[in-house]
């Protein structure tokens, strides 16, 4: 069953059509570079919460300027799997959620992103990505994906030209 054949199934959603073209968009980096009430952090939770269901030993990561940022889409993901028997849920210090050796964690790149060093994932998901300075991305986030050969998810209202803002130009020119 396909993506989303699957969420329509399981949470009767339905993405509006920049979230779908988002979420089918096949890529080890991509980028939602869209304004504020697009839909970031729901369409990014139901797209976890999916590999969360359907992948096997799949480690996702929540990264986002603060904590409670990371939790806005980590609180979505709690209520899509709300009824889910078997997940395991710890919400502090850090909120982890696992089902079987799948794994989902939200953290912050604050203080540089030190507590993320250590840390590897196969999908990091960064909410509101171009508020990151571009040395957390380039030289902590970027590496934890590297022995998994990761997925890097950017997601943000674009904010200057930095990072966030050198891969949506990327993306732009090899979509041409």
């Amino acid at each position: 069953m396909n993506k989303f054949a699957f969420i329509k199934e399981k949470w009767d959603w339905k993405p509006h059509l920049s979230q779908k073209e988002f979420m089918a968009f096949d890529s080890k980096i991509k980028i939602a570079a869209c304004g504020r009430r697009w839909g970031k952090t729901e369409a990014s939770a139901y797209d976890m919460a999916y590999y969360f269901l359907t992948e096997e030993n799949y480690s996702q990561m929540i990264v986002s300027p603060t904590y409670d940022q990371s939790k806005l889409i980590f609180r979505t993901l709690e209520s899509l799997l709300k009824d889910m028997k078997n997940i395991e849920i710890k919400r502090s210090p850090y909120s982890y959620m696992k089902l079987k050796n799948n794994i989902i964690t939200a953290r912050t790149a604050d203080n540089d992103g030190t507590g993320l060093r250590g840390n590897k994932a196969d999908r990091i998901v960064v909410d509101e990505a171009a508020y990151i300075k571009d040395a957390v991305i380039y030289e902590v986030i970027s590496p934890m994906l590297a022995d998994t050969n990761g997925d890097l998810v950017l997601i943000s209202t674009p904010f200057g030209k930095n990072h966030f803002y050198d891969f949506y130009k990327k993306g732009i020119n090899r979509t041409k």
